[in-house]
């Protein structure tokens, strides 16, 4: 698959992921930053403004990694969102946070001129997956194979 058509399926799947209503504490600042698409400011918040005891430091873990991943994916970096969102597959305490994250990486494996590790992933997601993720996956699996027989 060439990177021309790499880049056109990364740009027609990838889309930002909302905040979390939920979301409180320290991690909040962070994600108005994400939200509004300063996504530097984000990255730098997560790093510098998200070390108190949150009432749910599990999950406000998890989203560190999680909106620093996609703040680095959406500001152009996806070399390294890889890392973040490894994390974060690995922190996922839901299917749904741990799909949303494999989705994610695939993209990034994309992005990085990596389609074989996306194909791999999408495979995982596309039998383990949750909801529209999994649905998703399928669908992006078929189209990098036809990208690769064309």
């Amino acid at each position: 698959i060439d990177e021309a058509k790499q880049e056109e399926l990364f740009a027609a799947n990838f889309k930002t992921d909302a905040i979390p209503e939920e979301a409180d504490g320290s991690i909040k600042p962070a994600l108005d930053d994400y939200a509004k698409g300063h996504y530097e400011d984000a990255v730098d918040a997560i790093d510098t403004k998200t070390r108190g005891v949150d009432k749910n430091e599990k999950l406000t873990d998890f989203y560190r990694h999680y909106y620093k991943a996609l703040s680095f994916l959406a500001g152009s970096k996806a070399v390294k969102a890889i890392p973040e969102f490894e994390i974060a597959v690995n922190k996922s305490s839901t299917l749904l946070f741990k799909s949303k994250s494999q989705w994610y990486l695939a993209l990034s494996y994309l992005k990085t001129g990596q389609p074989e590790k996306s194909e791999l992933l999408l495979d995982e997601l596309s039998k383990t997956g949750s909801g529209e993720y999994k649905a998703k996956a399928k669908e992006l699996m078929l189209q990098l194979k036809q990208g690769i027989n064309e």
